[in-house]
């Protein structure tokens, strides 16, 4: 039985990153230049702390393409979002690395294409249950359901995307998706517009107190950088696993231009004696924000010498919790 991953590579060029799959390569970001896993996992063995911030970033997000994905392995392959289409591939080497360094996605795993060009998720010959496990969150994991490896393996054995099936949608889920992200588009716009602020933090408050797990403890502004604090627990023994944990909120419109978050995050750090911090956040984050945030995480955890976890939420799954709440 083969193993599958899921890997979400999203490049500004995707057709770039498709030719490459066709040449038998599959790209991954979080790879500046000098980002070899191979240089960098001899560093990592050797004396963690003289990695370089970016090395640290890198080895953190990308360390599974050299020590958990293996030759035989079959990849799924999304390169754009929402998932509406995939790739997939068989590793059929080792991970190597860009002999002509970009400016990102230098990592890569030598590959065997096993189909010619997407396949449209909203397909006949895709089954719900799959549809399901192909569109997890995370930028990797592995698909282990057995139902869906067997049919993942019927759709490669029977070449079922040539057959009458696969030019057939599931009207019903297609349309279902698209009525999916319209509300979820309309959620957050209407969250952004009616929760300006510290009603912002009122909102979010409502938005979690619920959940399994999670108890609100303090909601105001601290003046030492969090709006929430949290006790994390235990749903099947009870047993508090965090206490006093701080959470930011932020409501933007558009792209989000400003480091504000961040340094409002290394606030809560150097106010907190917690190991873990949330981000809820509307707007739209670029890559920029996410490699700055990764930055800070990092520079935290090696001048504090404790281990620093930011989470963020963002403005797609706030809209996803809100309407879980609300329909």
């Amino acid at each position: 039985m083969h193993q599958y991953f899921k890997l979400v590579c999203l490049h500004d060029n995707s057709d770039w990153l498709f030719d490459e799959y066709k040449n038998g390569r599959v790209r991954f970001g979080w790879s500046g230049p000098g980002s070899d896993l191979r240089v960098i996992g001899v560093i990592a063995d050797k004396n963690y702390s003289e990695m370089t911030d970016d090395q640290r970033i890198t080895w953190r997000y990308s360390q599974f393409l050299l020590n958990r994905i293996k030759t035989g392995n079959r990849l799924i392959l999304q390169f754009k979002q929402p998932l509406r289409e995939f790739l997939i591939a068989e590793v059929n080497g080792q991970y190597t690395y860009s002999t002509k360094e970009e400016p990102d996605f230098n990592h890569i795993l030598p590959c065997k294409p096993l189909t010619p060009y997407f396949i449209n998720i909203e397909s006949k010959i895709i089954p719900k249950f799959l549809r399901h496990d192909l569109s997890k969150r995370g930028h990797y994991y592995e698909i282990y359901p057995l139902e869906s490896v067997n049919e993942l393996d019927k759709i490669i054995n029977e070449k079922l995307w040539e057959g009458d099936e696969y030019k057939k949608t599931c009207n019903e889920e297609s349309e279902l998706l698209r009525t999916k992200d319209e509300i979820i588009k309309s959620a957050i716009d209407s969250i952004s517009k009616n929760w300006k602020a510290k009603d912002f933090e009122y909102f979010i408050s409502n938005l979690i107190k619920d959940l399994e797990g999670v108890e609100v403890k303090l909601l105001g502004d601290s003046k030492k950088g969090w709006d929430l604090l949290l006790q994390l627990f235990d749903p099947i023994t009870n047993e508090v696993l965090s206490d006093d944990v701080p959470v930011q909120c932020k409501n933007y419109q558009g792209e989000v231009l400003t480091n504000q978050p961040i340094e409002d995050l290394e606030r809560c750090v150097k106010n907190s004696n917690s190991n873990i911090f949330y981000l809820f956040i509307i707007g739209k984050l670029k890559d920029v924000f996410w490699k700055n945030l990764n930055e800070k995480q990092n520079d935290l955890t090696k001048i504090l010498n404790r281990n620093i976890i930011f989470r963020v939420i963002d403005q797609y799954r706030i809209a996803e919790l809100y309407l879980q709440k609300n329909v």
